[in-house]
């Protein structure tokens, strides 16, 4: 994910928080210490920030508990995970493929609601053991049990892309045999209860005047709905290049041209006059780099006459490269990931040809269209 700041890693997967996730953790860090400044006013409103800070950093810690939950037992079933990425709406495990069986899609889904009732659960204990003399260990623990009691049971409704929609999609997988038909129903669900979300929202606002818990819902059940369509979206996407290699989709229609070219000639003779995608410095058995329009837009154009191609070109060895028989979808990843435009595909040293984003996404939109329908 995009715009997000890589904390570390454990048990192998990276763990990043997105730039929207600093909003959302001051703001549940200002209410908590708002909370507890009232229920414990004799302390010291430094004393008051800490017991709030303590507590957001223990629900978060709580989310991504829950997400790591899912990424172990994904790559318990040879699922690999690339990352977990605590953002605004909570937390996303990036899990490279789909399960493999209904039955590890229902496994990997149930584990993160389980282990949020663990939570729960533990810390509702503390919350036993304190006491009932309102202690401070006792109340945050009380307010963390029930904040991860409605995080599982929320988690739990039965529509993508909640865990309970993958639940439900790997028990009609099952019933069905059919991923898609599985996918399409848990979309259908989640698309509904966001929809149905944003109605209580509004309900609240005007009914209630209840206006911040109603924007809160509404824009809850708004980020469902457009989750519950990406998801389907996914997996149309990963059915259409399921099989599909770099080498399938990547032109080969190369121009190869000297370094010592002026970036003025480059244009005028080859970007203006052709429609290839991939110019490559240097001869075909010995590739020096690649040069794009993006490469000569970082010229200022007085300059592209006393400016040579090998200049700004960008080398072999900076590249950001597939092999011919990397997946496409592995491909689209990489593209995502480090928003780049173009990726060359070297084999010994040699370019092969180049994809596109712009190219790959349409022949992905082409082989949705063309899928059989049955």
């Amino acid at each position: 994910m995009r715009n997000a700041i890589r904390l570390g890693s454990l048990f192998g997967v990276s763990i990043f928080i997105h730039q929207t996730w600093i909003i959302i953790f001051g703001l549940v860090t200002f209410s908590l210490i708002a909370q507890f400044g009232e229920q414990f006013p004799q302390f010291s409103k430094p004393v008051q920030i800490v017991i709030g800070l303590t507590a957001s950093v223990l629900f978060f810690s709580s989310v991504l508990f829950h997400e790591m939950a899912h990424s172990l037992m994904a790559k318990r079933g040879g699922q690999p995970v690339r990352s977990i990425t605590l953002f605004v709406f909570g937390g996303v495990a990036e899990i490279e493929k789909e399960a493999s069986s209904p039955n590890q899609e229902i496994r990997v889904a149930l584990i993160g609601p389980l282990s949020s009732y663990f939570l729960a659960a533990v810390f509702g204990s503390v919350w036993f053991l304190a006491g009932k003399d309102a202690s401070v260990i006792g109340s945050v623990a009380g307010w963390l049990g029930i904040v991860n009691f409605a995080l599982a049971t929320f988690n739990l409704l039965p529509g993508m892309p909640l865990d309970g929609g993958r639940v439900l999609r790997g028990i009609v997988w099952r019933v069905t045999g059919s991923l898609e038909r599985a996918t399409q129903v848990s979309v259908s669900i989640g698309r509904n209860l966001g929809l149905m979300m944003i109605f209580y929202g509004l309900w609240l606002i005007f009914g209630q005047d209840a206006i911040f818990n109603g924007l809160w819902m509404a824009f809850l059940g708004w980020f469902l709905m457009n989750a519950a369509e990406m998801s389907g979206a996914q997996l149309l996407v990963h059915r259409a290049v399921a099989g599909v290699r770099a080498e399938q989709v990547m032109s080969t229609d190369c121009s190869f041209i000297s370094g010592g070219m002026s970036l003025s000639e480059f244009v005028e003779s080859y970007l203006l006059q052709r429609g290839y995608r991939c110019f490559v410095v240097g001869e075909p058995e010995h590739p020096r780099g690649i040069i794009t329009l993006s490469d000569v837009r970082t010229v200022p154009r007085a300059e592209w006459n006393n400016t040579s191609v090998q200049a700004v070109m960008r080398p072999l060895d900076q590249l950001s490269a597939v092999a011919p028989d990397t997946d496409v979808e592995a491909v689209l990843q990489l593209m995502v990931t480090k928003n780049i435009a173009q990726i060359p595909v070297i084999q010994e040293g040699k370019i092969l040809g180049m994809i596109a984003r712009d190219q790959l996404l349409q022949i992905i939109q082409n082989r949705i269209e063309l899928r059989p329908t049955s």
